[in-house]
Protein backbone atom coordinates (compact mmCIF):
# COMPACT_ATOMS: atom_id res chain seq x y z
CA UNK A 1 0.00 0.00 0.00
CA UNK A 2 3.01 2.45 1.15
CA UNK A 3 4.57 1.67 -2.21
CA UNK A 4 1.61 2.51 -4.19
CA UNK A 5 1.40 5.73 -2.64
CA UNK A 6 4.75 6.58 -2.83
CA UNK A 7 4.78 5.54 -7.02
CA UNK A 8 1.76 7.57 -7.16
CA UNK A 9 3.15 11.11 -5.65
CA UNK A 10 6.15 10.66 -7.98
CA UNK A 11 4.32 10.25 -10.93
CA UNK A 12 2.42 13.00 -10.14
CA UNK A 13 4.66 15.43 -9.87
CA UNK A 14 6.72 14.33 -12.29
CA UNK A 15 3.91 14.53 -15.07
CA UNK A 16 3.29 18.19 -14.34
CA UNK A 17 3.28 20.60 -17.41
CA UNK A 18 5.37 23.60 -17.90
CA UNK A 19 2.66 26.73 -17.55
CA UNK A 20 2.36 28.72 -20.47
CA UNK A 21 0.75 32.52 -20.33
CA UNK A 22 -0.58 34.61 -23.44
CA UNK A 23 1.10 38.83 -23.33
CA UNK A 24 -0.94 41.05 -25.42
CA UNK A 25 1.22 43.90 -26.73
CA UNK A 26 -0.46 47.06 -28.65
CA UNK A 27 1.40 49.20 -31.14
CA UNK A 28 0.55 52.78 -32.85
CA UNK A 29 0.05 51.77 -36.39
CA UNK A 30 -1.36 55.69 -37.20
CA UNK A 31 -0.45 59.52 -36.08
CA UNK A 32 -1.71 62.47 -37.62
CA UNK A 33 1.53 64.28 -39.05
CA UNK A 34 1.60 67.88 -38.04
CA UNK A 35 -1.36 67.74 -35.35
CA UNK A 36 -1.20 70.04 -32.46
CA UNK A 37 -2.11 67.08 -30.44
CA UNK A 38 -0.72 63.80 -29.26
CA UNK A 39 -2.74 60.93 -27.67
CA UNK A 40 -1.02 58.20 -25.75
CA UNK A 41 -3.16 55.31 -24.42
CA UNK A 42 -3.65 52.66 -21.76
CA UNK A 43 -5.79 49.49 -22.64
CA UNK A 44 -6.62 48.19 -19.32
CA UNK A 45 -7.01 44.20 -19.00
CA UNK A 46 -5.77 42.47 -22.21
CA UNK A 47 -5.58 38.76 -20.99
CA UNK A 48 -6.34 35.41 -22.35
CA UNK A 49 -7.15 34.36 -25.81
CA UNK A 50 -9.64 36.20 -26.88
CA UNK A 51 -8.95 39.39 -24.73
CA UNK A 52 -10.71 41.71 -23.11
CA UNK A 53 -10.44 45.20 -22.62
CA UNK A 54 -12.27 47.00 -19.81
CA UNK A 55 -10.97 50.30 -19.74
CA UNK A 56 -9.34 52.99 -21.87
CA UNK A 57 -7.40 55.90 -20.43
CA UNK A 58 -6.32 58.64 -22.72
CA UNK A 59 -3.63 61.07 -22.05
CA UNK A 60 -4.33 64.19 -24.61
CA UNK A 61 -1.26 66.76 -24.56
CA UNK A 62 -1.61 70.05 -26.85
CA UNK A 63 1.83 70.76 -27.91
CA UNK A 64 0.61 73.90 -29.59
CA UNK A 65 0.62 77.41 -28.11
CA UNK A 66 -3.14 77.61 -28.49
CA UNK A 67 -5.69 76.29 -26.12
CA UNK A 68 -7.25 73.49 -27.30
CA UNK A 69 -11.25 72.03 -27.00
CA UNK A 70 -12.15 68.80 -27.38
CA UNK A 71 -15.07 68.05 -28.65
CA UNK A 72 -16.85 64.97 -27.34
CA UNK A 73 -20.14 64.36 -29.25
CA UNK A 74 -18.13 64.60 -32.23
CA UNK A 75 -15.32 62.27 -31.63
CA UNK A 76 -15.48 57.96 -32.38
CA UNK A 77 -14.17 55.50 -31.38
CA UNK A 78 -13.81 52.29 -34.07
CA UNK A 79 -13.73 48.86 -32.58
CA UNK A 80 -12.17 46.15 -34.25
CA UNK A 81 -15.35 45.37 -36.46
CA UNK A 82 -15.33 48.83 -37.94
CA UNK A 83 -18.06 49.96 -35.96
CA UNK A 84 -17.77 53.61 -35.53
CA UNK A 85 -19.24 54.30 -31.76
CA UNK A 86 -20.07 57.49 -29.78
CA UNK A 87 -17.47 57.63 -26.99
CA UNK A 88 -18.61 58.69 -23.21
CA UNK A 89 -15.74 60.42 -21.29
CA UNK A 90 -14.40 61.21 -17.43
CA UNK A 91 -17.51 62.74 -15.64
CA UNK A 92 -20.36 61.89 -17.55
CA UNK A 93 -23.05 59.74 -15.86
CA UNK A 94 -23.54 56.50 -17.34
CA UNK A 95 -27.43 57.20 -16.81
CA UNK A 96 -26.78 60.52 -19.02
CA UNK A 97 -24.87 58.83 -22.04
CA UNK A 98 -27.10 60.00 -24.02
CA UNK A 99 -26.71 64.47 -23.21
CA UNK A 100 -24.60 66.48 -25.02
CA UNK A 101 -20.98 66.24 -23.49
CA UNK A 102 -19.25 69.43 -22.61
CA UNK A 103 -15.79 69.85 -24.23
CA UNK A 104 -12.21 69.36 -22.80
CA UNK A 105 -10.01 72.60 -22.53
CA UNK A 106 -6.77 71.63 -22.27
CA UNK A 107 -4.21 75.13 -21.79
CA UNK A 108 -0.75 75.79 -24.47
CA UNK A 109 1.56 73.09 -23.56
CA UNK A 110 -0.14 71.06 -21.24
CA UNK A 111 -2.39 67.82 -21.09
CA UNK A 112 -5.45 65.92 -20.38
CA UNK A 113 -6.20 62.40 -18.43
CA UNK A 114 -9.36 61.01 -19.82
CA UNK A 115 -11.05 57.47 -19.27
CA UNK A 116 -13.04 57.25 -22.41
CA UNK A 117 -16.04 54.39 -23.36
CA UNK A 118 -18.33 53.38 -26.16
CA UNK A 119 -21.71 54.49 -25.31
CA UNK A 120 -23.46 52.09 -26.21
CA UNK A 121 -21.22 49.26 -23.94
CA UNK A 122 -22.91 50.74 -21.01
CA UNK A 123 -25.40 48.97 -19.76
CA UNK A 124 -28.05 48.79 -16.91
CA UNK A 125 -27.75 46.08 -14.54
CA UNK A 126 -29.35 44.94 -10.97
CA UNK A 127 -26.06 46.45 -8.92
CA UNK A 128 -26.44 49.65 -11.22
CA UNK A 129 -24.80 51.14 -14.42
CA UNK A 130 -21.83 48.79 -15.71
CA UNK A 131 -19.48 49.18 -19.02
CA UNK A 132 -19.15 46.16 -21.03
CA UNK A 133 -15.66 44.87 -22.38
CA UNK A 134 -14.88 44.93 -25.87
CA UNK A 135 -13.45 41.96 -27.28
CA UNK A 136 -10.26 41.51 -29.33
CA UNK A 137 -8.68 39.11 -31.00
CA UNK A 138 -4.70 39.14 -32.10
CA UNK A 139 -4.56 41.24 -34.90
CA UNK A 140 -6.94 43.52 -34.12
CA UNK A 141 -7.11 47.33 -34.92
CA UNK A 142 -8.44 49.77 -32.55
CA UNK A 143 -9.16 53.31 -33.57
CA UNK A 144 -9.76 56.73 -32.20
CA UNK A 145 -11.13 59.48 -34.18
CA UNK A 146 -10.38 63.08 -32.27
CA UNK A 147 -12.59 66.33 -33.00
CA UNK A 148 -10.95 69.30 -31.51
CA UNK A 149 -11.93 72.96 -31.84
CA UNK A 150 -9.08 76.20 -31.70
CA UNK A 151 -9.49 79.64 -32.42
CA UNK A 152 -12.86 78.87 -33.80
CA UNK A 153 -12.09 76.08 -35.97
CA UNK A 154 -12.72 72.73 -36.24
CA UNK A 155 -10.03 69.87 -36.79
CA UNK A 156 -10.11 66.21 -36.75
CA UNK A 157 -7.68 63.36 -36.63
CA UNK A 158 -7.15 59.90 -35.86
CA UNK A 159 -4.72 57.44 -34.43
CA UNK A 160 -4.80 53.66 -34.48
CA UNK A 161 -3.47 50.85 -32.77
CA UNK A 162 -2.84 46.82 -33.71
CA UNK A 163 -3.21 44.21 -30.52
CA UNK A 164 -0.52 41.32 -31.11
CA UNK A 165 -0.41 37.83 -28.47
CA UNK A 166 2.48 36.14 -27.94
CA UNK A 167 2.50 32.66 -25.70
CA UNK A 168 5.13 32.57 -23.76
CA UNK A 169 6.35 29.00 -22.11
CA UNK A 170 7.25 29.68 -18.36
CA UNK A 171 10.32 27.61 -17.46
CA UNK A 172 9.82 24.49 -15.91
CA UNK A 173 10.64 24.29 -12.24
CA UNK A 174 13.27 22.30 -11.07
CA UNK A 175 12.39 19.44 -9.69
CA UNK A 176 12.02 19.34 -5.54
CA UNK A 177 13.06 16.47 -4.32
CA UNK A 178 12.83 17.56 -0.24
CA UNK A 179 9.45 18.50 -1.18
CA UNK A 180 8.35 15.49 -2.47
CA UNK A 181 10.24 13.35 -0.09
CA UNK A 182 7.62 15.52 2.88
CA UNK A 183 4.98 14.43 1.07
CA UNK A 184 5.76 10.84 0.69
CA UNK A 185 6.34 10.82 3.83
CA UNK A 186 3.30 12.29 5.30
CA UNK A 187 1.07 10.60 2.66
CA UNK A 188 2.85 7.30 3.89
CA UNK A 189 2.44 8.15 7.29
CA UNK A 190 -1.64 8.66 7.00
CA UNK A 191 -2.07 5.62 5.22
CA UNK A 192 -0.29 2.95 8.13
CA UNK A 193 -2.04 5.15 10.17
CA UNK A 194 -5.65 4.15 8.48
CA UNK A 195 -4.24 0.65 8.43
CA UNK A 196 -3.50 0.47 11.72
CA UNK A 197 -6.70 1.85 12.91
CA UNK A 198 -8.39 -0.68 10.00
CA UNK A 199 -6.86 -3.57 12.03
CA UNK A 200 -7.36 -2.78 15.28
CA UNK A 201 -10.87 -2.09 14.66
CA UNK A 202 -11.19 -5.74 12.97
CA UNK A 203 -9.55 -7.00 15.63
CA UNK A 204 -11.65 -5.82 18.27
Amino acid sequence: MVLAVLQAVLLLVCSLPASARTIWTYTEIQRPIGAELAVLPTFDGPSGYPSRIRELQVTIANHSERLVAIQWDLSVLVLPEGVSERVIHTGVRYVEQGKPQAPTAIAPQSRADEVIWPASYCSASDDGWVHLPILIDDGDVVKLYLVWEQDGEQRGEQWAWRFESTVEQEEPREFDWGTTLTWVIVLGSLVILGTILQFLGLTE
